[in-house]
């Protein structure tokens, strides 16, 4: 018997229509449907998850899925239709579809014929028309070459019509091997950069930033320990630690006259309690500071720094969060149980992989605030992140920033303290 998943995303049509199709399931995320194989999939645009529905499709259709498609207007979304039927995707439904419509479209399955016109018109062809004689005149057998020519070309009318298909450019950003460098003392220590991010400004990445950085002083062999605030407009690390703020406009000048070294440096940022902190970009400075002179300022600080956290913020519409990303040999991404928050944290790094070639392997989702009521366990989480590529790193539950001690001990000191 077949093996159907029922995945719209749509919880009170999916339960009506599992009543009625034998052997069906239903499905909550994308990524689950990639995890198991089904004969048919019911699908729609509205069911949630960090996978693209383009790549979901084709990996389904290649598996030899047969999908049945839920569209509201297909005026609203003609490339992603035209994309289905190139996939050989026949069972297209569009607008008031009700569970019935679906049910005899699953017991009748639908052939190019029933799809030809919706074919010409997502691709741009409705304009064509062909003319085809009932009668085909017979090319006489006498007559010179020419005039046989001519009487071809009068019998045969041939229309082409060229559909450009949009290709996206993929822009790629370069991340900067690691430096390995020679210190001082009779050893070599190699520098970890590690970042902290998350979805939107919620979320306390700054709190989180400065604990890390605080648990990872025991582990320094040299002590040497940088905290450095991207998060832009309204930086917060600065307030938390009651600190002096950074000089910009003289590190940004600096950084323009290649004069910037590492006296200079240790002068312009502040000293708490044995860590450098760079107090981060307020909005009078925010148009003066770019990509360049945060990445200088972190390759300067990787050749003598030991450990580098970087506060990232929120987002990736910054400087601020594309250098965290770029720059951190480990990411550590705080998310809160809800299913809006774990799926858009995971598409947004899926971006980040596919637009600027960040290595998805060094990406940590970290799950805080969870607990008995909230939407998402810890294991759901854990396996949505492992369909995306990406690790998981546990759950702080509610006290999560008590946890950073022991997180580092996982993720960051276990490779230190074995070399």
């Amino acid at each position: 018997m077949s093996k159907i998943a029922i995945a719209t995303g749509i919880s009170t049509f999916d339960e009506e229509l599992q009543k009625k199709i034998e052997n069906s399931v239903v499905v909550y995320y994308r990524e689950f449907l990639l995890k198991e194989q089904h004969d048919t999939v019911i699908l729609s645009k509205l069911l949630p998850g960090a996978v693209q529905l383009e790549e979901l499709a084709f990996k389904l259709r290649e598996n030899g899925t047969r999908l049945i498609f839920i569209v509201p207007d297909i005026d609203d979304n003609p490339s992603m239709v035209k994309y289905l039927l190139l996939l050989g995707v026949y069972d297209i439904l569009s607008g008031s579809v009700t569970c019935d419509d679906v049910v005899d479209t699953l017991n009748n399955p639908r052939t190019f014929k029933d799809v030809s016109k919706l074919f010409l018109k997502v691709s741009g062809a409705e304009d064509i028309k062909l003319t085809i004689s009932d009668r085909q005149p017979l090319l006489s057998s006498g007559g010179s070459a020419e005039e046989q020519k001519q009487q071809q070309q009068t019998q045969t009318e041939v229309i082409e019509k060229v559909v450009e298909v949009p290709v996206e450019k993929v822009v790629e950003k370069v991340v900067e091997k690691e430096k390995v460098v020679e210190v001082e003392k009779p050893v070599v220590v190699r520098s970890q950069t590690i970042g902290v991010w998350a979805v939107n400004s919620g979320y306390p990445t700054a709190e989180f930033a400065v604990e890390l950085a605080r648990a990872l002083k025991p582990h320094s062999k040299t002590p040497t320990i940088a905290l450095l605030d991207f998060e832009e407009i309204t930086p917060r690390i600065c307030d938390i630690l009651k600190t002096r703020e950074t000089h910009i406009e003289y590190l940004t000048r600096l950084i323009n006259l290649g004069e910037l070294t590492r006296k200079k440096l240790d002068e312009l940022l502040a000293d708490v309690d044995g860590i450098k902190v760079f107090s981060g970009i307020t909005i009078r400075n925010s148009l003066k500071v770019t990509d360049k002179h945060l990445t200088t300022l972190v390759n300067l600080l990787q050749e003598y720094m030991h450990f580098i956290v970087i506060h990232g913020g929120g987002g990736i519409t910054t400087s601020g969060a594309a250098v965290t990303f770029a720059k951190s040999d480990k990411l550590i991404v705080p998310v809160k149980p809800t299913k809006t928050d774990v799926i858009r944290t995971l598409e947004l790094i899926n971006f980040t992989a596919t637009a600027w070639g960040i290595d998805k392997s060094k990406v940590y989702v970290y799950l805080i605030e969870d607990g008995w009521t909230t939407e998402l366990d810890a294991a759901t989480v854990r396996e949505l992140c492992e369909l995306n590529g990406v690790n998981f790193a546990g759950a702080g539950g509610k006290k999560y920033l008590n946890t950073v001690k022991k997180l580092v001990e996982l993720l960051i000191t276990k490779e230190v303290d074995n070399n």
